[in-house]
C-alpha cells in the first residue's frame, strides 16, 4: 500500500520551501519547482484572473511569489503541518494567515462556488486517491469562464526514460502480449530486460516513487478526452518542465552536466520535445 502524499509532504513540511528559492543547480534537487512556478506565473499573468485559489498550496512559497507578481491567491492544503508553516510564512509576509485554511480537494468544504474564478494546483491533483472526483471538485468551484491550471505526472516519459519503467509502459500500452506465443512472449522478455537493464549506481536524490507515494500518470495527448471533457473544461495550452537532456540515469553518473543541459530546455515550455523530455507537464483549461 502506498502513502498518501499529505502525510509524506506532512513530514517534509519544515524544508519544504527550499524547493522554490532561485534556480540553483548544486541543490539536493534538480530545482523543477521552481521553471514550474514561473510557467504558472507567467499564465496568470496572461489571463489576469480577479481571484486565485491555490489547491494544495504547501507551504505557501509559490502562493507568495504569486501575490508578489500582483495576483490576489487563497490556499489551502490538507497535511496540517503544511497549512501550519503556510499560515506562519503567509503572516511574516504581511498577510492575514486567514488566506491559509486547512481543506481536502478530495473533498472540499470550506470553498463557496464562484468566489474565486482560477483555480490552480502545482503537483497535487495527481497525489489524489480518487482523481476523477478530485478534478470534479476543481471545477464545480469554477464560474463559467473561470481558469483551471494544474500539473501532471507525463505517462509518456516512460518511454523516453529508458529504464524499467519503459519496459512496463511498452507490454501496458504496446505489446498485445496476451495473442503471444509462450516462445515469442520470452524472446520478447529477453529483448526488453537486455536493451532496458537497471543500472547499479548510486542515486544522488530519491523521487516520489522511491518514497512509495501514491501517485497517477497521465497521457499529454489525451488530457482533453481523457480529463477535461466529462467536467466541462476546454484545454487552452500544455506546457512541459522538469526537462532531461538525457535519460534520468545519467542526472546520478554526470549530474552536473545533465542538470545544465536540462536547465537549457527549461527556457520553452512549449517545446514539443517536453511530451517525451518531460516528467510534469501543466494543463490549462477553461470552464465553458
Amino acid at each position: 500500500m502506498k502513502t498518501d502524499a499529505y502525510v509524506k509532504f506532512g513530514e517534509m513540511a519544515s524544508t519544504y520551501g527550499q524547493q522554490y528559492v532561485t534556480p540553483d543547480l548544486d541543490l539536493p534537487k534538480y530545482p523543477a519547482n521552481v521553471f514550474r512556478l514561473n510557467t504558472f506565473i507567467n499564465l496568470l499573468n496572461e489571463i489576469k484572473p480577479k481571484r486565485v485559489i491555490d489547491v494544495g498550496c504547501g507551504t505557501a512559497d509559490p502562493l507568495l511569489a504569486m501575490r508578489k507578481a500582483g495576483h490576489e491567491v487563497d490556499g489551502f492544503d490538507f497535511a496540517e503541518e503544511m497549512v501550519a508553516v503556510a499560515k506562519s510564512n503567509v503572516e511574516k509576509a504581511g498577510y492575514s494567515p486567514d488566506i491559509i485554511f486547512r481543506d481536502n480537494m478530495e473533498d472540499i468544504t470550506q470553498v463557496e462556488t464562484g468566489v474565486y474564478d482560477c483555480a490552480i494546483a502545482l503537483g497535487a491533483v495527481y497525489y489524489a486517491r480518487d482523481f476523477e472526483k478530485t478534478i470534479g471538485n476543481i471545477a464545480g468551484l469554477l464560474p463559467s469562464g473561470g481558469h483551471m491550471i494544474i500539473s501532471l505526472r507525463n505517462d509518456l516519459f516512460s518511454m523516453y526514460s529508458m529504464n524499467d519503467y519503459s519496459v512496463e509502459y511498452m507490454y501496458r500500452t504496446f505489446f498485445p502480449k496476451e495473442k503471444l506465443s509462450e516462445d515469442l512472449r520470452r524472446r520478447l522478455d529477453a529483448h526488453m530486460q537486455e536493451r532496458h537493464k537497471v543500472e547499479d549506481v548510486e542515486k544522488v536524490f530519491e523521487t516520489i516513487d522511491d518514497r512509495l507515494v501514491h501517485t497517477y500518470n497521465h497521457n499529454p495527448l489525451t488530457v482533453q478526452q481523457d480529463i477535461l471533457s466529462a467536467h466541462g473544461l476546454m484545454q487552452k495550452g500544455l506546457y512541459f518542465y522538469h526537462f532531461h537532456a538525457l535519460p534520468p540515469i545519467f542526472e546520478h553518473t554526470d549530474r552536473d552536466e545533465f542538470r545544465k543541459l536540462s536547465a537549457e530546455f527549461e527556457a520553452n515550455p512549449a517545446d514539443w520535445r517536453g511530451m517525451f523530455m518531460c516528467s510534469t507537464f501543466i494543463v490549462h483549461a477553461q470552464k465553458a
